[in-house]
């Protein structure tokens, strides 16, 4: 029955869509665009327990840039594909503890430094319900490479590096509220297909193993963000909140629950071109 319903939908769906009027107006002439641009994230990471409690907290600014290029393909760019590739890094402020060889805690403050890599390839069909209005679903994968230095290369810390790949599914608008200014939405979910976390405690001399391979037990990581976009220019706000779970043990180590939250700005210049 369930299926009979969902396959009338399907097709009264798809009736629609070609029974949609035809608007002159489409999401850009250009054929190709790229986007170089600039982010600030205010950046937070949290360890807990089994019982919830937290055991270590880091915050602080991390900065990123990168570029976009989007391809617009047939009579009314209704086709779109995506590839984008960005950079980000700082260092923020450690506020955990040091364990000794008995498991007793000694509260710690520092830094932790990181560093990352995200690429991402989409791909996205523009609708257009109104004159003014462009809805665009977009599927896609992200990989994503980043290096936790703890202690910021001191004797006391280590380095984790974690490599996450996703499959990304979103939505997008856009608005045209005059010629040269339009507002702009997306909200993502990107699951993780991958997690794997590598940890050295033997380069700083502390002893452990050097090849610790953890899994973290993987949630949706959820983005969401809007702004505007004037002439060729565009300055966007978003937050992005992601619960990575505990991993199973690797030589008695293990990552325990940890979010990550990202609160910032982007700034992007659009160049198109017309091939």
């Amino acid at each position: 029955m369930f299926n009979r319903i969902y396959q009338s939908a399907l097709i009264i769906f798809l009736i629609h869509l070609l029974l949609m009027p035809d608007i002159s107006a489409q999401i850009t002439k250009d054929d190709l665009q790229i986007s170089p641009f600039i982010k600030l994230n205010s950046f937070n990471w949290k360890e807990f327990d089994d019982n919830d409690k937290q055991l270590l907290e880091e915050s602080g600014m991390l900065f990123g840039f990168g570029s976009n290029a989007k391809f617009f393909f047939l009579r009314k760019k209704e086709l779109m594909t995506e590839a984008e590739f960005s950079i980000y890094f700082n260092k923020v402020d450690y506020d955990g503890f040091l364990q000794d060889n008995q498991g007793g805690q000694t509260p710690y403050k520092s830094s932790t430094v990181y560093f990352g890599l995200q690429f991402a390839a989409n791909a996205g069909w523009v609708f257009q319900p109104d004159k003014k209005l462009f809805l665009i679903p977009v599927l896609g994968f992200e990989l994503e490479y980043w290096n936790r230095d703890i202690d910021n290369g001191g004797r006391l810390g280590y380095d984790e590096k974690y490599t996450v790949f996703l499959l990304q599914i979103a939505g997008r608008t856009k608005y045209l509220l005059s010629k040269n200014f339009n507002l702009i939405s997306n909200l993502s979910f990107k699951f993780p297909l991958s997690i794997s976390e590598n940890i050295d405690l033997a380069s700083r001399g502390q002893g452990g193993p050097s090849d610790i391979n953890l899994n973290p037990k993987s949630n949706p990581r959820i983005h969401i963000e809007a702004g505007g976009e004037f002439m060729n220019a565009s300055l966007s706000v978003f937050f992005e909140t992601w619960l990575l779970g505990k991993s199973d043990v690797d030589q008695n180590y293990h990552q325990p629950e940890s979010s990550r939250k990202m609160f910032g700005v982007k700034l992007a210049y659009n160049f198109g071109l017309r091939l």
